[in-house]
Parts: C-alpha cells; sequence; structure tokens
C-alpha cells in the first residue's frame, strides 16, 4: 500500500510532495489515455517527468512543476519555466523529439497572465502562439538571470522556423489538481469498476500496486515504462477480486473502455 503523502513530515513534505505528485499524475494520465489508446504505454523519468509513449512513436511529453503554494506564479523569466523550454529546445534541436510529438507544462501552481506562457493554453488559438513567441523571444533576450543563460540561448539559436513549430506544440497547463486532489480525480475514473464504499479503498490497492510497477522498471535503470494493458488487466483482476461484493452499477473495466471507443 502507498505512502499517504499527507501524512508526510513537514521537512520531507516538499521533495517528496513532488515526487508523489509524480506518480500520481501519471496514474491518472494513464487511466485517461486508456480509454482512447489502449495500446500506448506510459513513461516516468524516461522520455520526460511523463509521457504518454504511442505505438506511432510519438508521444505527448510532460513536463510537471509542482509546488505547495498553489498561489505560486511562473512568469516567463522564471527559471523552471527556461529549464523546461531550455530541455525542449536542445531535444529538438538533437532530434531526440519524434515529429508530430506534443509538449506538456503542467502545474498546480499559476501562470502569470500576462505571460507568454499563459497565451499557452489548451484553448489558444494562432494568434496566441503568435504573440506567445514574441513575448518568449523578448524574455529570452531581456533576462539577465545567469541560472537560465544556456536554457535561453539553446531556444534562441533554434532557427527561426523550429522554433515556432516548437512553441505550436506546446501547451501550458496551470491550476491543475494538487496532489490529494489527484486522488479523487482517480476515484473518477475508476468510479464504474466498485461500490462507492469500495472506491477508496480500490484506489489505494491500486496505486500500491502501480508504486511497485514502477519501482519495478526503474530498478532496470532507464526509466519506468507501463503498458496501459498492464493496468487495464489490473484494474479487472481488482474488480474481479472483489466480485462477489459489487452491488449494481459496476462493470468490467475493459468493457467500459470498448464501449467509450465505440461511441
Amino acid at each position: 500500500m502507498p505512502v499517504n503523502p499527507n501524512t508526510l513530515p513537514s521537512e520531507a513534505s516538499g521533495p517528496a510532495a513532488g515526487y508523489y505528485y509524480q506518480l500520481r499524475y501519471a496514474l491518472l494520465r494513464a487511466l485517461r489515455a486508456l480509454k482512447r489508446h489502449p495500446t500506448a504505454a506510459v513513461s516516468i523519468e524516461r522520455l520526460e517527468d511523463v509521457a504518454i509513449e504511442y505505438e506511432s512513436g510519438k508521444s505527448d511529453l510532460e513536463q510537471l512543476k509542482h509546488s505547495l503554494q498553489t498561489d505560486k506564479e511562473y512568469s516567463d523569466v522564471d527559471a523552471a519555466v527556461w529549464r523546461t523550454l531550455g530541455n525542449w529546445s536542445r531535444q529538438i534541436r538533437d532530434g531526440a523529439i519524434v515529429p508530430g510529438s506534443r509538449l506538456f507544462l503542467v502545474t498546480n501552481g499559476q501562470l502569470v497572465p500576462t505571460s507568454g506562457m499563459a497565451l499557452l493554453g489548451p484553448d489558444r488559438t494562432t494568434d496566441d502562439e503568435v504573440a506567445a513567441l514574441t513575448k518568449l523571444i523578448e524574455a529570452a533576450n531581456s533576462s539577465t538571470n545567469q541560472t537560465t543563460k544556456n536554457d535561453r540561448r539553446d531556444f534562441l539559436q533554434l532557427p527561426p522556423p523550429v522554433r515556432k513549430a516548437m512553441v505550436s506544440v506546446v501547451t501550458a497547463v496551470h491550476g491543475f489538481a494538487g496532489l490529494s486532489a489527484l486522488g479523487d480525480e482517480i476515484e473518477q475514473e475508476i468510479a464504474f469498476v466498485c461500490t462507492q464504499e469500495e472506491l477508496p479503498r480500490f484506489r489505494n490497492e491500486l496505486e500500491g500496486w502501480w508504486t511497485d510497477k514502477v519501482f519495478s522498471e526503474w530498478a532496470k535503470g532507464s526509466g519506468a515504462k507501463i503498458q496501459l494493458l498492464d493496468l487495464s488487466g489490473r484494474i479487472d483482476y481488482l474488480r474481479e477480486r472483489r466480485r462477489g461484493r459489487r452491488g449494481a452499477g459496476t462493470a468490467r473495466w475493459s468493457d467500459l473502455r470498448q464501449a467509450d471507443q465505440g461511441s
């Protein structure tokens, strides 16, 4: 059974909370991806903090910025933002990102409303992308922060068409669910595979399996990669183990997934 992140000692809460946030976020993303892309895989600390890897070779690469202060704001000159943009710039420069992949910066904090990154939300327009690129170039040129010097340089050294293409596939998501709220969202995703009363325990058991699976993959030394079909199988296994106590309205996860795909 996983450690309850809400009971972590205060002196370890920052780093430990970020670690558990990554594991829990990856499970939530895996559950959501499973409905539409059952043959995909989720990876952790392999291609990015979290990535959904598709059979086509394309990926959704997701960089997480967790903060214990949910009102924390990230600006266009923030070191955390430029570490992400710099890393993506180098990967694109070196051909490490498959064309057609998507890039996500996800935080439970906030983005400064007037920032370029804030313009790159899920509902942005092409004009927003142009404005965001302009703001990011301005920030890269004007910042005197030595800790971001190399990241800003690598971003600016991308050929203009490549830099524009990179920004077009970046999505910035802020105000995302915090650590505790992620648990609630996971329960919403699996709500139809057990009774409401059993849901918290079901999630705990699923998270325990998930954590063990990630640790086993990490032990191989190249990051964790878990097939979504393995996750589907585990959900069905946990559900069948409770079959004798199942109430009305529950269903096999695989059946729900197939029905969702057919809709």
